[in-house]
């Protein structure tokens, strides 16, 4: 929302003592030797909010016995513009990152002791993420536009002031000339601010606003602006790449702009220096979690390595991929680079259907691939067949005060079955937030699935036998306030048969065209009320970048 977070920072990265006396070289994983710096015994590194907020509280506590033994009782709002008018502005870190900058006591007490006038300033400016887009019109606190910017953009927008009347200075605290705007507003008012990023990546300053008042001591009011000039996939290469080189136990950020419709997100990274890992933010701002690799310290690679990884099916928008050095990494600073590419391909026919399919009976159709996107080394290949249940129900909004409506659906799951994978998506409606939970034969919930749209899925290896059931919450729904949307459940069994082409893996560049044949045999039956369902798919590196679904029907 465009809000001011951190006002500040303190020292974050701290040697303290730890109850961990027998693995003081590393207590979260590997024990003795894993850290090639040395620390005494039961003592540790420790990073973040941890470390730091008690040293800001330490330092509130400082300035508030001050002014007890001066004679007066500051008031929170005198003790916050003591703080953030003093605090001293970190070069190499941006006005997100720091806030105003790194408390210093002393400045604090130069402010405090003086009891400033704190006016009171309100300020509302536009916001642009994916959220944003869902709630609009929606402001925030200062202008925040994830989505929308490039490298070379430029445009106006405007702040608005509300609050205690009056001219004040404006000024920018960490701008790299991305934001510019007059040198005075006049509150209640509009204060009209230029924006002109230059290069690709993060760019945010602090607007703030003093009276001028010797009396008022600091500064008045203070906005974080910041918008995100996104790298772009662009033809013929749909390939962006960037070097970052964090400090120990820190991290390096990298934004990609992903277009709708992308198959898969790829992300090759190559540690040159120390050691790294990759951290990554969808467009919506929740991280990201890979099945594999597993989200923990193993993620991490030591140079000299490479790593690709792929993100099937990535939301549109502006993605957020941060290089993390990891805290025991053999230099000071890590160094990697990230090469990141969207890949697609698009199959012709986009789906085959075979009705009155009969058991043992092989069926063969023609299908075409063409690469839409990044160059790609992979193949066309099948699926084996599962039985498969499809239904199309309608969701309803919630009442006021009543329990969300629901739609339930029972899976009967035979013995010998490998997965039960169960999905949801494709509203009718676009503002629709559906959440999916699994119940196993007991009724344990044993898989959910609650993001923030109604494109959910979930997926139970080796199922009990017995009938699961699948419920699907309709958390909201907007528009008219009901909307169809589509349910597919699939049982995954040996016997079933198999999908099969004659492609082998070859070198696709972008915009070229290849052909294969695909033929299934099945083999057994889906049973009653369900069909056999597989795919022919194009996979790169294990992901599935294209794919026709092919349903056979009894």
């Amino acid at each position: 929302d465009g809000g001011l977070k951190p006002n500040v920072i303190s020292p974050g990265s701290e040697l303290s003592t730890w109850p961990a006396w027998n693995m003081s070289q590393n207590p979260f994983a590997g024990g003795i030797g894993v850290r090639v710096y040395e620390l005494p015994p039961g003592y540790e590194m420790i990073q973040g909010t941890s470390m730091a907020s008690p040293m800001t509280a330490g330092a509130a506590a400082l300035l508030i016995s001050a002014a007890l033994q001066n004679g007066f009782t500051p008031s929170p709002e005198q003790l916050q513009k003591s703080l953030t008018s003093s605090a001293k502005f970190i070069s190499g870190y941006q006005a997100y990152e720091q806030g105003n900058g790194l408390v210093q006591v002393d400045k604090a007490w130069d402010i405090l002791k003086n009891q400033p006038a704190t006016p009171s300033i309100t300020s509302t400016a536009p916001v642009n993420t994916k959220i944003s887009q869902l709630l609009a019109p929606y402001d925030g606190y200062g202008i925040y536009e994830r989505e929308g910017w490039k490298p070379g953009d430029s445009g106006d927008r405007t702040i608005t002031f509300g609050g205690d009347a009056g001219t004040y200075n404006v000024s920018w605290l960490g701008n790299d000339g991305t934001f510019s705007s007059a040198g005075t507003v006049t509150v209640p008012g509009t204060l009209t601010v230029h924006v002109g990023p230059v290069t690709a990546g993060i760019h945010s300053a602090i607007l703030r606003l003093d009276s001028g008042n010797p009396a008022a001591n600091g500064y008045d009011d203070a906005v974080l602006n910041t918008v995100v000039a996104a790298d772009q996939f662009t033809s013929p290469s749909f390939s962006t790449t960037a070097t970052r080189s964090p400090d120990r136990a820190d991290y390096k950020s990298y934004f990609v702009n992903v277009a709708e419709g992308t198959s898969a997100l790829q992300l090759s990274e190559a540690v040159t220096t120390g050691r790294t890992r990759l951290d990554i933010t969808d467009p919506f701002g929740v991280p990201y979690h890979l099945t594999l690799p597993c989200g923990c310290a193993l993620d991490f690679a030591t140079a000299s390595a490479t790593k690709t990884l792929s993100i099937p099916n990535p939301m549109a928008g502006v993605w957020e991929i941060d290089v993390e050095a990891s805290r025991s990494a053999p230099a000071a600073v890590s160094t990697a680079t990230v090469t990141a590419a969207e890949l697609g391909v698009s199959v012709t026919p986009p789906s085959w259907t075979v009705t009155g399919t009969q058991t043992g009976q092989t069926y063969t159709n023609h299908f075409t691939f063409t690469n839409n996107l990044g160059s790609f080394t992979g193949s066309a290949t099948g699926t084996p067949l599962g039985s498969a249940f499809r239904d199309h129900p309608t969701a309803t909004a919630p009442v006021s005060g009543q329990p969300d409506t629901t739609q339930t659906f029972p899976i009967a799951v035979p013995s010998g079955a490998t997965s039960l994978h169960v999905q949801i998506g494709n509203p009718v409606e676009p503002n629709t937030d559906l959440d999916l939970f699994l119940f196993d034969p007991n009724g344990n919930l044993v898989k959910q699935s609650a993001g923030s749209t109604a494109n959910e899925q979930v997926t139970v290896d080796n199922p009990v036998a017995g009938t699961y059931t699948a419920v699907v919450d309709d958390f909201a729904v907007g528009g008219s306030g009901t909307t169809t949307y589509d349910y597919l459940d699939v049982i995954a069994l040996p016997g079933l048969g198999s999908i099969t082409t004659n492609d082998t893996d070859a070198t696709h560049a972008p915009g070229t065209s290849w052909s294969a044949d695909a033929s299934v045999t099945p083999q057994g039956t889906a049973g009653t009320g369900r069909f056999l369902l597989g795919y022919v798919q194009v996979t790169s590196g294990g992901a599935v970048i294209g794919r026709a679904e092919v349903d056979l029907l009894p």
